[in-house]
């Protein structure tokens, strides 16, 4: 699991503590390890979904962004997704 939060961080050009500290101001009641492991299947879900939208042609490659630190598919709405909005 820390591998692969280590990995997104990478991805989105994040620090580790700068992630976590966005999960754990949204995670609410969750405990941390918890509101971390949610987090990061559901990014990779939207990783791999985006994948498939590619790979199965329904989509552009202009209208499918890969996931990035800034825009609409960037770790942001993941965890908008997962622990709500702002």
């Amino acid at each position: 699991m820390w591998d692969a939060l280590a990995s997104i961080c990478d991805r989105e050009g994040k620090s580790i503590h700068r992630l976590a500290t966005e999960i754990d101001e949204r995670r609410g009641k969750t405990a941390m390890t918890s509101a971390v492991r949610v987090f990061v299947f559901a990014y990779y879900q939207r990783l791999a979904e985006t994948m498939e939208q590619r790979l199965s042609g329904q989509h552009s490659h202009q209208s499918v962004r890969p996931l990035r630190a800034e825009g609409p598919d960037g770790a942001g709405p993941v965890l908008d997704e997962v622990f709500g909005a702002r």
